[in-house]
């Protein structure tokens, strides 16, 4: 079982999010915890060890330390702005 992380700035985020999509892409994100890698996430091109994990129109980036057993989410926005700034 892995241990999922969030960055200062993700938490600070979502707190803005309304209640129904907060809880939704929180649970997505801690599904991580026992499959890192699950069959709808996507590796992103030019950053090792990083992938997306979708939720309805939300997006979620990652990466992964296999060696820590840790998986730290980089950003969760809408997919119209999760990629500015990255």
């Amino acid at each position: 079982m892995y241990h999922v992380e969030f960055k200062e700035q993700v938490v600070k985020a979502i707190l803005d999010f309304p209640p129904k999509i907060f809880k939704q892409v929180v649970m997505k994100a801690l599904l991580l915890q026992k499959t890192p890698r699950p069959q709808d996430c996507m590796a992103l091109k030019g950053i090792k060890d990083a992938y997306r994990v979708d939720q309805g129109e939300y997006r979620i980036l990652y990466s992964i330390e296999d060696k820590e057993k840790k998986v730290l989410i980089v950003k969760i926005a809408h997919r119209s702005e999760v990629y500015r700034h990255l």
